[in-house]
């Protein structure tokens, strides 16, 4: 085997270090949206409520404090007064399920939070594509309208010879005028990325200067890469610690239809006689939880069946992305290799100055090369689309 030379290896590693300056660079911005956005800065402390909110109730109600002071009639009938204190309670199981429900509340916001933030950092991450993409594309049209400008000036000066005619130049004008407005539009459509991007951060600028896409995973088998994204899916985790909520808002309700007590201490005061002992009392459970523990069976069936028809969809959206992958990705290598066999620019250069080609040939053979070159660049920003949703689940 031959060893590689240095051109080639400087190629390898100048590549690779340009991929890994794109990841880098979009982590980099992924990491300050996910500081900077207000979406998921409010989420947070809405997480913060939610954590309070769930504390909220856990402990028994507020003592009850009486006191009657009763002066008799006619005077000298003397003074009669009573004293109560009295602390209401729950059956014993209801506080621990009420503790449960907190905790599977609590970490149920921490998922919603997971969820927010994941959908976010995807969006953001489809901008830093597209920005890339219109960073690529700004260097490529700029090529264009140079080339296209000294086409014109090299025309002009064959015409004064008459060497070329007049509708050469009127085409070679054309091809510079549609060069330069795609640039001025590709620009427009890299500031309204560039302010996406700014607004996604919090409101501030992010400069994104990359020409390299960030480097495709290996795609897995469809099988396996559901299972991955099923587990790692905040939003199906988030049903999921949802039917827990509502099983043990079952128990709770239950808890709750059994009798409460009522414990405390009574004093009486009557004509200077004196009475003090233990207050006990029972409620009956007659109508106050009426429907209660239905409404909890009924709410855990409703978040089952919403689970499974989330599953359902799930699987479907994930299959669609995978075979639009694949798609993606098949026309993409086609277009690679097709553009590989083509005429490359410098050739038809040669072939103009040489005569071997009129300048229309040269601009017809020119506008099918711009046509297939762009078609390669959508191409290859919409596989990359494809796979920030497809592994969106990694972003966190």
């Amino acid at each position: 085997m031959k060893p590689l030379s240095s051109f080639v290896l400087i190629s390898i590693f100048s590549t690779a270090s340009l991929v890994a300056a794109a990841q880098g660079s979009i982590e980099t911005v992924l990491q300050s949206v996910k500081q900077n956005n207000k979406t998921i800065l409010a989420q947070r402390d809405y997480e913060a409520a939610r954590k309070i909110e769930s504390r909220t109730g856990l402990n028994p109600d507020n003592p009850f404090v009486e006191y009657d002071r009763l002066p008799g009639r006619p005077n000298g009938a003397g003074v009669q007064q009573e004293f109560s204190i009295t602390q209401q309670l729950d059956f014993p199981t209801a506080y621990g399920h009420k503790r449960k429900v907190a905790r599977q509340v609590t970490s149920q916001s921490e998922t919603n939070t997971s969820m927010v933030r994941q959908s976010i950092l995807g969006d953001a991450k489809k901008v830093c594509i597209q920005i890339i993409y219109h960073n690529k594309r700004r260097i490529e049209l700029t090529k264009r309208a140079e080339r296209a400008q000294r086409l014109v000036d090299d025309i002009s000066e064959k015409l004064k010879l008459s060497a070329a005619t007049v509708l050469d130049l009127n085409k070679a004008r054309l091809q510079k005028l549609d060069a330069e407005n795609q640039l001025r539009l590709n620009g427009s459509l890299l500031r309204q990325q560039l302010q996406k991007l700014a607004e996604l951060n919090g409101g501030n600028a992010v400069q994104l200067p990359d020409t390299v896409y960030p480097e495709l995973p290996e795609l897995a088998t469809l099988p396996v890469l559901d299972s991955l994204i099923e587990a790692a899916d905040p939003g199906l985790l988030s049903l999921k610690q949802q039917i827990g909520i509502d099983q043990a808002q079952l128990a709770l309700s239950r808890s709750l239809t059994l009798p409460k007590f009522q414990v405390g201490y009574h004093y009486q005061s009557i004509l200077g006689q004196r009475y003090q002992g233990f207050h006990f009392g029972l409620s009956v459970p007659l109508w106050q939880q009426a429907n209660t523990v239905k409404l909890a069976q009924a709410n855990q069936l409703f978040s089952t069946s919403r689970l499974e028809a989330e599953r359902s969809e799930h699987y479907s959206s994930i299959v669609q992305l995978y075979e639009q992958y694949e798609v993606q990705k098949q026309a993409l290598d086609q277009y690679r290799v097709s553009l590989t066999g083509l005429g490359t620019l410098p050739l038809l250069d040669a072939a103009l100055k040489l005569s071997q080609i009129t300048a229309i040939e040269y601009v017809l053979e020119t506008t099918y090369l711009y046509a297939a070159t762009d078609t390669f660049g959508e191409l290859e920003r919409d596989l990359q689309l494809t796979a920030v949703d497809l592994y969106k689940y990694r972003l966190n």
